[in-house]
């Protein structure tokens, strides 16, 4: 059957609200990141429908945070800082806080740290771990940031040529699938920022001013992308803040 795993705000080019879950400190939290998913689910499933694919299921990544070799306490230390992003929203980000975004692969994230090409990254705890961040940055700063989504899919074809039984098993196996991988995506952030800890890593959470000014950046990228989305943007955006 032809199933395949996406990370979907990829397509943000195809339609806005693929990349909705991508907008930084709109969903913060993982609470806030199930009810965006709840406001903007249908839309998203009628707009896979219209390609001829059927969503099975989403996931979310894990928190995201600064990665940093000195403390940061405001969107002000980040004045021309060179900052490792990894998307256009996240570059935007990175502009909008007066440091300058660059795109690193991230194979190469090490060797961009040490060569000063860049000195911080805003990206989660897993790919703190799996770059070894702790030999390049002293800090992490625990935001949240976003949520992005994965998402299961499968073309809508093949999946009403299988017997009705096993439509159903596959839908049956998707939703307990996403259950367990909300589950796992929230214990598994707070393991994987222990790592940091336990790696020597400074990790701290950013003051109520400092998450102000994040938040108010986040309302920018939030009506910058409501500006694309128009009317169903708006619907949604309204329904995550209710």
């Amino acid at each position: 059957m032809q199933v395949g795993e996406l990370l979907i705000p990829q397509f943000g080019n195809e339609d806005p609200i693929y990349e909705v879950s991508s907008i930084p400190f709109l969903s913060d939290t993982f609470p806030k990141a199930r009810k965006l998913w709840a406001a903007s689910k249908s839309i998203t499933a009628e707009r896979l429908a219209k390609q001829g694919i059927r969503l099975l299921l989403r996931r979310p990544w894990p928190s995201q945070g600064f990665y940093t070799k000195t403390p940061v306490s405001s969107v002000g230390d980040f004045k021309g800082v060179k900052m490792r992003t990894y998307s256009a929203m996240t570059s935007r980000m990175a502009e909008l806080m007066g440091a300058i975004p660059a795109t690193v692969a991230f194979s190469e994230v090490p060797q961009a740290f040490g060569t000063g090409l860049v000195t911080s990254m805003y990206t989660s705890p897993q790919t703190g771990i799996d770059t070894q961040a702790w030999d390049f940055s002293q800090h992490f700063v625990n935001v949240g940031g976003n949520h992005t989504m994965n998402v299961v899919v499968v073309n809508e074809s093949a999946f009403k040529r299988l017997p009705a039984d096993v439509q159903a098993a596959v839908l049956d196996a998707a939703a307990k699938a996403e259950a367990r991988g909300w589950k796992t995506a929230e214990e598994t952030t707070g393991k994987q920022i222990q790592t940091l800890k336990d790696k020597g890593m400074t990790v701290t959470a950013p003051s109520p001013e400092f998450r102000a000014q994040l938040e108010k950046i986040g309302a920018t990228l939030t009506d910058e992308w409501v500006k694309k989305a128009g009317d169903v943007g708006q619907t949604v955006v309204r329904k995550v803040r209710e």
